[in-house]
């Protein structure tokens, strides 16, 4: 799946030095630092993996592969952990 969109049940906020995202139903925080907060902040914004991948790319100093291994392994583990779900495509 390459569309994800944040879980209905994580609230995030702005920190000076990344975001702080909490489950409002279970009230677990999580601190994510840059590049993770740069990732989280442009789900949704970006169409796709891919995309996402090539703006990340720079913020993280990784090379398009690398960038876009590291944003895959990012959205897989924040899906296994509840904070995810993977956009259904409608067509």
């Amino acid at each position: 799946m390459d569309s994800w969109r944040r879980a209905s049940h994580i609230r995030w906020a702005v920190e000076a030095d990344g975001l702080l995202l909490v489950n409002s139903a279970t009230g677990a925080v999580h601190r994510l630092r840059y590049p993770d907060a740069a990732v989280w902040d442009l789900i949704g914004r970006e169409p796709s993996v891919l995309s996402l991948a090539y703006k990340i790319g720079p913020i993280a100093a990784r090379d398009p592969m690398a960038a876009e291994q590291y944003v895959r392994r990012k959205l897989k583990e924040w899906a296994d952990a509840g904070w995810l779900t993977a956009e259904i495509e409608r067509g």
